[in-house]
């Protein structure tokens, strides 16, 4: 029989939230997921668009098809998003009648700001489910909602938690990212004490879900038979570890080396990997426009990837999500001709990074929700393609920044170490380089002097803002 924990919540279309993100925890603890879904969604970075509760007798009946499948040994259950009070009941009854260790994340509100269930969905939550939790995981929010007190600081979570105790949970562990002081720092409160503790770090840019990761980390652990404590311990450890890895994928940089075995005869693909290195550059991009085999392209990145690894140049793919797929690379550059963006990320996981390029400006604006940044060019003539698009200009480029931002733009075609101060004045976020790169006569030289443009620029720009 397969150890399951099953996840009753709402869908997230973009797969970064929800029982997504429950799916993709689960299973991380070597687990079966059993997903139950309650609510569905439209929803993204931007915002919620709709919410739509799924009716009590179907949730009934999936609850009911997974514990009563003889495969399953349903150890634990997770709850996120119920949008209706029939969800509510037909989890508050699955529970009495199949008990199983019970993990309640009370979600309430997007992470965007916006409510997702009526207040009466609320009472009922707080009337039927707080009671039957194994441990309650609200934010500081959703447990001031609940307690019916303002929770700002942890000694406020203490408060609330006492209260929440009262009304028949076990255990409730208050997350502490909307706290006016003390942020970050969550407080698990046991009938025995209370503990304050420390925050996981920093939160991570576009880590969406990591409230639903938690509260499944904890489930998933319970599961395997650790007892409340250090199941807690554990999941925290694991969102950790999982906001360091959404921070190292998400670092774009601002130097970006292209690297091309056919603009030029002297280097490999892996050489010219090293001397962007020991160049300075951000990101080194595997460029290879030959026809070669999948597997031969697979070797050569993971022969970049061994270069790069304790380096602080990361390494990006161009063109071929298969490739970085096989050599463990968690990012990608997508041409025009390439796959969407949501194809890479389905393929590559939540935290690999998707640049796309974009030559004009329509489709910088069509593509920018949809990336972790965008390759913005030509910027000026560029002979590097046989039949390159129109040059943008710095006018062309400055637009596309504006019109994109918060979206970093790599400004790339043209670019050389004269250009790179204009360049960035544009708005762009960084650059790009195949030419001025490959074509040197030193390529780690050219890239040292590419660095070091880059940052005077920069640091120029901060000084006039701080002026």
């Amino acid at each position: 029989m397969l150890r399951t924990v099953i996840a009753v919540g709402g869908f997230d279309p973009t797969g970064r939230a929800g029982l997504a993100a429950d799916l993709a925890t689960i299973r991380a603890h070597g687990l079966h997921a059993a997903p139950v879904t309650a609510t569905l969604t439209v929803q993204n970075r931007h915002g919620v668009q709709a919410v739509e509760p799924v009716g009590q007798p179907f949730v009934a009946a999936q609850l009911r098809a997974v514990f009563t499948d003889s495969a399953l040994a349903v150890r634990a259950v997770k709850s996120g998003l119920l949008g209706s009070q029939g969800a509510l009941q037909a989890l508050v009854e699955a529970l009495r009648q199949f008990p199983a260790a019970f993990v309640c994340d009370p979600v309430m509100v997007a992470g965007t700001g916006e409510p997702l269930i009526p207040d009466s969905v609320a009472q009922a939550l707080l009337d039927t489910l707080v009671p039957a939790a194994t441990l309650l995981v609200p934010n500081a929010l959703e447990a001031g909602r609940l307690a019916g007190l303002p929770v700002r600081s942890p000694r406020d979570a203490e408060r609330a938690g006492a209260r929440l105790l009262e009304r028949g949970a076990r255990a409730v562990l208050v997350k502490g990212g909307h706290f006016e002081v003390a942020r970050g720092t969550d407080v698990l409160v046991t009938r025995e004490a209370s503990w304050r503790l420390p925050p996981l770090g920093p939160s991570a840019p576009e880590a969406r879900g990591t409230g639903c990761r938690l509260a499944s980390a904890v489930a998933a652990r319970l599961a395997l038979g650790l007892g409340l404590h250090d199941a807690v311990a554990a999941a925290r450890e694991f969102v950790a570890d999982y906001r360091e890895r959404v921070a190292h994928a998400k670092r774009v940089g601002r130097l970006h080396v292209i690297t091309d075995e056919t603009l030029q005869s002297r280097f490999t693909h892996v050489e010219l990997a090293r001397l962007a290195a020991e160049g300075g550059a951000d990101v080194v991009q595997f460029r290879e426009k030959r026809p070669r085999s999948a597997r031969q392209r697979i070797a050569v990145a993971r022969s970049m990837r061994r270069v790069l690894d304790g380096t602080a140049a990361r390494l990006v793919v161009n063109d071929h999500v298969d490739v970085a797929l096989g050599a463990g690379v968690s990012a990608v550059h997508l041409g025009p001709e390439d796959p969407e963006p949501e194809a890479a990320r389905r393929a590559l996981g939540p935290w690999c990074t998707v640049g796309a390029t974009a030559n004009d400006y329509d489709a910088a604006v069509r593509l920018a929700p949809r990336v972790d940044y965008l390759g913005v060019g030509p910027v000026f003539s560029t002979r590097s393609k046989e039949r390159p698009a129109p040059a943008l200009g710095l006018e062309g480029l400055a637009r596309i920044a504006a019109a994109v931002a918060p979206v970093p733009v790599i400004a790339i075609g043209g670019i050389t170490v004269s250009r790179v101060a204009q360049v960035l004045q544009t708005g762009a976020h960084g650059v790009a380089v195949l030419s001025a790169f490959v074509g040197a006569a030193d390529p780690r030289a050219a890239v040292l002097a590419l660095r070091e443009a880059v940052e005077r620029s920069v640091a120029g720009g901060a000084a006039l803002r701080e002026r």
